[in-house]
């Protein structure tokens, strides 16, 4: 359980990180090819790192930390965007917080932030790398 925990966190923060700081850094004036680039770079990155370290990546549980750090992730990139994804009224807080425990949240906020490409290149991508290396 401890290493399934360990891929899902390393897996979400090696694809969402990039979009932080990128956003971060160049605030609006980030294009989406540069997200959807820098995101696909992380994972890629995470997957030569275990296979330099001798442990090859759990491809399934870093797709599950993508999904279920994605809408945390994106609304904290808007943070540094030009607006606030929020109102601030009693009770916001309880829609934020269901929106990160919906992982499917992940699919439509990366389609508003321009993200779905390489949202939906992960999700066909890496459960094909987990099946072939399971199958060996």
């Amino acid at each position: 359980m401890k290493q399934r925990l360990r891929w899902i966190v390393l897996g979400g923060l090696a694809f969402w990180v990039p979009a932080l700081m990128l956003t971060a850094i160049y605030r609006w004036n980030v294009g989406v090819v540069a997200l959807n680039l820098g995101s696909l770079t992380g994972v890629a990155f995470l997957g030569l790192i275990g296979w330099i370290n001798g442990s090859i990546p759990e491809w399934g549980w870093v797709l599950a930390g993508i999904y279920i750090l994605g809408p945390a992730a994106i609304m904290a990139s808007s943070f540094f965007d030009r607006f606030s994804p929020f109102v601030r009224h009693a009770g916001d807080w309880i829609w934020f917080v269901l929106f990160c425990l919906f992982p499917p949240m992940t699919l439509w906020l990366a389609s508003l932030n321009g993200m779905i490409f390489s949202v939906l290149i992960v999700t066909v991508v890496l459960p094909l790398v987990a099946f072939s290396r399971r199958s060996r």
